[in-house]
C-alpha cells in the first residue's frame, strides 16, 4: 500500500468524494462539483461543500506521505 494514494476524510466528505461531488485538483485544492443551484443548499450542506470549494487540503508535514499528482490525475480521469 502506498500512503500517497489516500486521503484522510471524515465520513461526510468521504461519501461526497466517493460519489464524485468532491475531488482534489492537481494543485491540491478541493473541488466541489454538482448541478444543484446554490439556493437549494441548507446551511449544513453549504458548510460541508460549497464553503470548502477552492480551499487547499491540509498536507502531512512529511513530503513522502503527501498525495501525488499521478494518483490525483488517475482519480480525476475515472
Amino acid at each position: 500500500l502506498d500512503p500517497r494514494n489516500g486521503l484522510l476524510l471524515c465520513s461526510t466528505h468521504h461519501a461526497l468524494f466517493d460519489d464524485g461531488s468532491l475531488t482534489i485538483d492537481e494543485n491540491l485544492r478541493i473541488v466541489h462539483v454538482d448541478d444543484y443551484p446554490p439556493e437549494s443548499y441548507s446551511p449544513a450542506d453549504t458548510w460541508f461543500t460549497q464553503r470548502i470549494h477552492g480551499q487547499p487540503i491540509a498536507l502531512p508535514e512529511d513530503d513522502r506521505l503527501r498525495p501525488t499528482a499521478n494518483y490525483i490525475g488517475r482519480r480525476n480521469r475515472q
